[in-house]
């Protein structure tokens, strides 16, 4: 069988610098804290009231929080753009 060969986009990428980033949710825990184990920094995005729940669970806490006032924010160019620097 021929070794799968690897995505030619992941070569724009710094291996080195990735952020494991997704929206806070329930699944997101698992996410985090998964990402943690692998030695990967995280970025969660939320709304400012979810934010506080993440207290409770600090292996599944994201290393960051971007906070948006509606979800459909992240679709904004400027967010956007935050999130690749």
């Amino acid at each position: 069988m021929p070794e799968p060969r690897p995505n030619p986009n992941l070569e724009a990428y710094d291996m080195e610098g990735l952020t494991i980033g997704t929206i806070c949710s329930h699944s997101a825990l698992q996410i985090f804290h998964g990402a943690r184990q692998e030695g990967f920094p995280t970025i969660g995005i939320t709304k400012a009231d979810r934010k506080e729940m993440y207290g409770s669970f600090p292996m599944g806490r994201p290393d960051e929080f971007m906070v948006v006032e509606d979800f459909d924010d992240m679709l904004k160019p400027s967010f956007q753009r935050e999130l690749i620097d």
